[in-house]
């Protein structure tokens, strides 16, 4: 993670931020963790707030990110990374061109099959067209999934 620096965003705790430029569909880098699956989540007796804060790569696998740097790339309804799941390995990769500076970021509902009972959080990005609510893939409009599925950065899982 050293092309990346942890700093505090207003409103959001802390944020990753690109100290070189990438180009678009680059690799940023790989996410790790440990690899949980709904089962054990369920057998476990895990707090949602504790699982909101795992990345869902595959309907009933989780990656706990927590003691990953990648935990600090934060949501916003109009993204500069997208995920890519490989195998049950996923990546984070530059959905347009980053300048050095900028803050890293994706659309958690993008890999997200929760519905709004299991998780949805208040959304802090500020940006144009926000959503004000994050939650499962099935909540965007029809437009934002069709735009998502067009450039290719939905998960098979999220949307068949």
């Amino acid at each position: 993670m050293q092309d990346f620096l942890i700093k505090d965003v207003p409103g959001k705790g802390k944020g990753l931020f690109a100290k070189k430029p990438f180009a678009k569909n680059e690799i940023l880098f790989k996410f790790n963790g440990e690899k949980i699956t709904r089962e054990q989540i369920v057998a476990n007796n895990i707090p949602s707030n504790i699982v909101a804060g795992y990345l869902q790569i595959n309907n009933d696998l989780f990656l706990n990110i927590e003691q990953d740097a990648s935990v600090f790339v934060n949501h916003s309804c109009n993204p500069n990374t997208y995920v890519k799941i490989k195998y049950d390995t996923a990546f984070l990769l530059s959905y347009i061109p980053i300048k050095e500076g900028q803050e890293i970021v994706f659309d958690y509902s993008t890999t997200s099959t929760d519905s709004l009972e299991d998780w949805s959080t208040s959304c802090k990005c500020s940006k144009f067209g926000c959503r004000k609510i994050i939650s499962g893939f099935q909540y965007l409009s029809e437009k934002q999934k069709q735009q998502y599925m067009a450039a290719g950065i939905v998960p098979d899982f999220v949307w068949k």
